[in-house]
């Protein structure tokens, strides 16, 4: 089977030259493992690709889960399954605790404050929802957790009767190993119906601080606490686990802890005290203890209620889910072969279309040299053209009786005999299509002018962005040299107006003007000495004011100069 796949990466049978006998046994061990590797990696992607669907697949039946079950607060004849596989699922529908109370006090109002919903990975927590809500009379209403969106819960007000056992929260699918549930609410009991902190006579009020959800994801405990103490957020290690019995509480121990065990799958805890003014730190209570005193102080202390969860879960959810979660774990370990594959394919890939290329030019060249006509042949003469040295008329089926004589001068092992054929390769007109060259010749050589536009493209793009940082920096230089120079002829402009009036100035003359003057007159003088040395003549005496100079005595100069007189009124 494999050969069948492999056969057409023989390149080694593709050479008709003893060239590529050289290379026989390389070529065709590389070619092989080439093909090898790249059947083993196209095996590799179609593997992958079904381990994604199953993934997207798993991830949906999840959701569903998430949809369908739900767990209840205050219900009854339900168990609490928990799906122990590790996995991010639960099935959850269970009883934790039931409030009881004697006939004659009917009603319990209860007022939840807040219910905080959030989930923890790693003790950071990604979504928390808060809301506020209110519990309403018997079998009217029933409150559910998070079901996806934010909007879960119905805000109501009223009352509660728990001779119905309604549900008080009915949730939505949670893990407990990552969720978190808490509740902060009051409630009283009594006999009247508008039961509040008020009546005082005929109801008795408690708080309900805390459900939470334990990192473990096998413990869901209930803390409930005294709201006038403000304990509502008392978190303390349980230490003391109270053996599995039944505990019928007296009404009296039932408005204390707000709690009445009926079920014996319930395990109690109690934490210790650990306040000094109560007992010394460490010492451990009991129920009956704690009800049998009458210090209130020890009320302080949280109870905690366990329920003992058992995994009911189907056989076959459990099969299914181990092979969603393995096939998850060999899809991601099959990544890293691809990589591994893909480069070897690759490789061994470029030496196959090498030596594919090869043996098509060599092909295409013996192909050519056979059509061309050897040195020194010549056709066989006809024996009544003998003699004759025109050109005798060919037919079109003559070139096949044409016969070539052997070359007295070549070597015998070089002598081909004319009716001795050589062996074609069954390879060279069947690989060899159009398609196939167009694969060979054209696709690596696309790759590599694509790979390199991308990295001219990036070249290009680091070469734009160094270049318009330097046009920025150049800019901003040049805004410098502007202001600067701005700044330098304002200064120039400020300068004091000199106003001459014979022979007084207005205004004190700076040293910059001095020097502007003294450079004048050094120009005067100058020029003075120069017409001197033209002309030869001294120039005249002058208080240093501008005049014309005579240029009508100087040599080669036209004679016709206009020189004014010296004493001229016009130059005073």
């Amino acid at each position: 089977m494999l050969s069948k796949w492999t056969g057409f990466l023989k390149t080694a049978d593709l050479f008709p030259t003893p060239v590529s006998l050289t290379f026989k046994g390389e070529t065709t061990f590389k070619t092989r493992v080439g093909g090898i590797f790249s059947i083993v990696l196209v095996i590799l992607f179609i593997v992958g690709f079904i381990l994604e669907l199953i993934d997207v697949a798993k991830r949906e039946r999840m959701e569903t889960t998430r949809n369908e079950i739900f767990f209840d607060l205050l219900t009854t004849n339900n168990t609490y399954n928990l799906y122990e596989g590790g996995f991010d699922i639960a099935f959850a529908t269970s009883n934790f605790w039931n409030l009881t109370i004697e006939q004659e006090k009917k009603f319990i109002q209860w007022d939840i404050a807040e219910v905080r919903y959030s989930r923890d990975y790693d003790n950071n927590v990604i979504n928390e929802f808060r809301t506020s809500i209110d519990v309403v009379e018997c079998n009217s209403s029933h409150f559910r957790l998070p079901d996806g969106t934010e909007n879960f819960f119905k805000q109501n007000k009223g009352y509660r009767c728990l001779k119905k056992r309604d549900n008080l929260l009915k949730g939505n699918w949670f893990n407990l190993e990552y969720y978190t549930l808490e509740i902060k609410a009051n409630y009283c009991i009594g006999t009247v119906k508008n039961c509040t902190s008020s009546n005082s006579a005929d109801c008795t009020c408690h708080s309900l601080s805390k459900i939470e959800g334990n990192v473990t994801g096998s413990i869901l405990s209930f803390v409930h606490s005294h709201s006038f103490l403000d304990f509502d957020d008392i978190e303390t290690p349980i230490k003391r686990k109270f053996e599995d019995r039944r505990f019928r509480l007296t009404y009296g121990e039932l408005i204390d802890y707000g709690l009445h065990v009926v079920k014996s799958e319930y395990t109690l805890y109690d934490s210790p005290i650990w306040s000094s003014q109560v007992t010394k730190q460490g010492e451990f209570y009991s129920l009956d203890q704690i009800s049998q005193t009458s210090d209130p102080r020890l009320h302080i202390t949280p109870i905690f209620i366990e329920l003992k969860m058992s995994s009911k879960v189907n056989n076959l959810e459990r099969r299914v889910y181990s092979i969603y979660d393995a096939l998850g774990n060999l899809g991601g370990f099959i990544g890293i072969f691809q990589i591994i594959f893909a480069f070897m394919a690759g490789y061994f890939g470029s030496k196959i279309y090498y030596h594919k290329l090869m043996n098509h030019i060599m092909e295409v060249s013996n192909s050519t040299e056979a059509k061309k006509p050897k040195f020194g042949s010549q056709r066989e003469l006809q024996p009544d053209k003998v003699g004759d040295c025109s050109p005798s008329p060919i037919s079109t089926n003559d070139h096949a009786n044409i016969s070539i004589p052997d070359n007295p001068y070549l070597p015998e092992q070089d002598k081909a005999s004319p009716k001795q054929e050589v062996e074609k390769s069954p390879y060279d007109k069947e690989r060899y299509s159009s398609k196939f060259l167009c694969a060979d010749i054209l696709f690596l050589p696309l790759l590599s002018r694509i790979f390199s536009c991308c990295v001219k493209w990036q070249r290009r793009r680091k070469l734009n962005i160094y270049m318009s940082e330097k046009e920025a920096v150049n800019k901003k230089l040049d805004v410098e040299r502007i202001l600067k120079s701005i700044e330098k002829t304002q200064k120039e402009i400020k300068r004091p107006k000199i106003f001459a009036q014979e022979g007084i100035y207005k205004n004190p003359m700076p040293q910059e003007e001095s020097k502007v003057r003294q450079n004048s007159s050094r120009i005067i003088e100058l020029s003075e000495r120069s017409y001197e040395i033209a002309s030869g003549i001294p120039p005249p005496l002058t208080s240093r004011m501008p005049y014309r100079l005579d240029f009508s005595k100087i040599q080669n100069r036209p004679s016709n100069s206009y020189v004014l007189p010296q004493n001229d009124p016009s130059f005073e």
